[in-house]
């Protein structure tokens, strides 16, 4: 039974109502994110069963058994979106296959023995594919109606500690060797899919760099539309790693305006609603960062809007978001942090700088962390505050390999 990760968070279930960080990523990010798959295959290939072969040719009965996938090689790859599918063409695939062989000679003098061999497959493979949420593992994406083909462009076949009889016969086995292989690879590439989906299965919907400030990102919504969106509901929270559960809602929400369609010419695009925000400076409460009440007013035209109530003082300051994107476990991973820019008005007078550094420091590090499949730049960023309920954050990816 494939593992599912489930994390327990203070709400349950949670609906498109939650749906606070939103996410759009581009068509080159969606295929680097099955190129990412693909190549957790190429390490992960001899995980799939290969069923024992028996064949005859030339007069001579084999079956070979212990197959196994040992090496794949899926580097050079190409996708194109479909609108709601997406389509991806690996070119010169390299496989090798390892197994054992017995043989016997169906004729006189009836030579009998085993061996063990190796396969060398050069291919052109092509995959389509589409993307929703899985009815078995909830809040998880997985891939749907997978077809895979392929093309078989050069075939090697060794057989090291053979005897005599097959090294002189192994150029006209091959043939009939390739012919089995390329039943076998079809095989192989029937179980990519499930594979795939497995690893997706097992991936945590929070995500962390620092485990006390963790974000609830379950996917409660997807679609491909010649890019692929995804709505999470962006509430951080306090993970708690050996009972897998994610301490931390934010109860009170504000009522918002509908997310904004606009969309920037970047490879990541995050709609952040003040309700994300507003999670995140609960979260700093509730973590002892700071006494001070924080409350989101609005977005205006040059940033968030916040009301600050202090132990002895009342004020207002202007908050602006910065993208950023930090190392976790060598996976880069997006943040959008607030930070504190202007003070427009306070019931009494304080050291303003030193305040704000203060509070810039504690949301440097409280602030949500998307997991954004590990490849965005924070340079040449666009941010947006044209909406009163959402900022709008749009981000380079970094050049793919």
């Amino acid at each position: 039974i494939p593992l599912c990760e489930r994390t327990a968070y203070d709400r349950e279930n949670v609906s498109d109502a939650d749906a606070n960080l939103n996410v759009r990523v581009s068509n080159e990010a969606s295929f680097k994110v099955l190129d990412l798959q693909l190549n957790a295959i190429s390490k992960l290939c001899q995980e799939v069963p290969i069923p024992d072969q028996q064949f005859e040719t030339l007069g001579i009965q084999f079956a070979l058994y212990d197959i196994t996938f040992a090496e794949a090689d899926f580097s050079d790859t190409k996708g194109d979106n479909l609108g709601d599918r997406i389509q991806f063409a690996v070119k010169d695939a390299h496989v090798t296959v390892l197994f054992q062989y017995k043989f016997t000679q169906m004729t006189y003098p009836y030579f009998s023995g085993t061996g063990s061999g190796i396969a060398d497959l050069v291919m052109n493979i092509q995959l389509q594919t589409g993307i929703s949420l899985s009815e078995t593992c909830e809040y998880h994406f997985k891939l749907t109606d997978l077809v895979t083909t392929m093309q078989m462009t050069q075939f090697q076949l060794k057989l090291p500690d053979s005897p005599a009889i097959l090294q002189a016969l192994v150029n006209m086995l091959t043939v009939s060797f390739q012919r089995i292989f390329n039943e076998i690879t079809l095989h192989w590439l029937g179980n990519l899919g499930q594979i795939m989906n497995d690893n997706l299965q097992k991936e945590h919907t929070a995500s962390w760099v620092n485990i006390t400030l963790a974000t609830d990102q379950r996917k409660i919504n997807q679609w491909l539309d010649n890019a692929f969106f995804f709505n999470t509901t962006g509430q951080m929270c306090n993970f708690f790693y050996d009972d897998e559960v994610c301490v931390g809602w934010q109860h009170d929400t504000i009522e918002i305006q509908p997310q904004p369609k606009k969309i920037f010419n970047k490879g990541v695009q995050f709609y952040i609603s003040v309700n994300a925000l507003q999670s995140a400076f609960d979260h700093a409460v509730r973590m002892n960062l700071t006494d001070d009440k924080i409350n989101v007013m609005q977005v205006v035209n040059t940033g968030v809007l916040v009301e600050v109530q202090t132990s002895d003082s009342r004020m207002q300051i202007l908050c602006q978001i910065k993208g950023k994107t930090v190392k976790n476990d060598d996976v880069d991973i997006s943040q959008p942090v607030i930070v504190f820019k202007r003070l427009i008005r306070s019931s009494k007078e304080f050291d303003v700088e030193a305040y704000f550094e203060k509070m810039n420091k504690i949301f440097e590090i409280c602030c949500q962390t998307i997991y954004t499949f590990g490849f965005v730049d924070q340079t040449n960023q666009i941010v947006s505050y044209s909406s009163p309920s959402w900022v709008l954050l749009g981000m380079e990816l970094q050049e793919l390999q």
